[in-house]
């Protein structure tokens, strides 16, 4: 019997540890992220996400302005995402600018989202080189 309870301790130690709501969530708005880079080197476009509300928007650049690239895609329930970008003063915030973009060599201007939720909050992080990283707060 007490083979068996530490048999059976050990097994439940040994199970990985259950991702919550807004863990599984950041880990896919990062691999997303990371995704949406390698398009943009693959195609040779210029790439941008636009967060905002309950989702975020992929956007290229065609024709001079940001256009659509598909449909928005929509954050689970009670997440959200907040950019803060290393714009100096000096910039113009413009209108329904990305706060992503993605060069054709896979370029980015440094990034920081935060991601919060009911369990815990996140801070993803895109680098200058266009790498992206995920850190808890």
């Amino acid at each position: 019997m007490f083979l068996l309870g530490l048999v059976s301790t050990f097994v439940i130690l040994s199970l990985p540890a259950r991702e919550n709501s807004i863990d599984k969530q950041t880990r896919l708005i990062t691999e997303s992220i990371a995704n949406y880079r390698q398009s943009a080197i693959i195609s040779g476009q210029v790439i941008g996400l636009r967060f905002e509300g309950d989702g975020y928007q992929v956007m290229s650049w065609l024709d001079g302005g940001w256009r659509p690239r598909s449909g928005k895609a929509t954050l689970f329930d009670g997440l959200t995402v907040t950019a803060n970008s290393d714009i100096s003063e000096n910039q113009p915030v413009i209108a329904n600018w990305p706060q992503i973009v993605f060069d054709p060599t896979g370029v980015a201007v440094d990034q920081t989202l935060i991601v919060t939720g009911g369990e815990a909050d996140f801070e993803v992080l895109i680098t200058a080189t266009g790498e992206v990283s995920v850190d808890a707060l």
